[in-house]
């Protein structure tokens, strides 16, 4: 039996996802967003649940106290720790793409619209059709 997925967007989310889920729990939550959208996610978790971390596009990441984990008896983790960091920091690794990028080695994916067509790429973002970034060029 398949059970529902959700994506966070806006603010009824959540009450739409519990009515989609007809009675099931949320067992697992992937938080690559944080902020006030991880912690709606974090409200949704069964007791037992596990929480994985992997990001936080909203600036911060979800706040989660030790109340949260023991009340609940919730399981959260980072997956993203530091292993993930190369030797000798960021730094080493930023200028080196800097360098390749200056010199046409890395070339960004960028999707293009016209001002006048705006809206739809506003809407190419929206429905992730869009790859790289998005550039309006006048």
């Amino acid at each position: 039996m398949r059970r529902p997925a959700a994506r966070g967007r806006g603010s009824p989310w959540p009450e739409q996802l519990r009515k989609a889920l007809a009675g099931w729990e949320v067992g697992v939550v992937l938080d690559g967003v944080g902020g006030t959208l991880g912690r709606q996610a974090l409200e949704l978790l069964r007791p037992g649940g596990r929480f994985l971390m992997y990001g936080w596009a909203s600036g911060e990441p979800t706040e989660i106290g030790t109340r949260d984990l023991v009340e609940r008896q919730l399981t959260a983790t980072w997956a993203i720790g530091p292993n993930m960091v190369p030797p000798g920091g960021w730094r080493e690794s930023t200028t080196r793409a800097l360098h390749e990028a200056a010199a046409g080695v890395l070339v960004p994916t960028i999707t293009r619209f016209p001002l006048a067509r705006a809206a739809e790429a506003h809407a190419a973002l929206e429905s992730r059709a869009a790859e790289g970034k998005v550039v309006l060029t006048v």
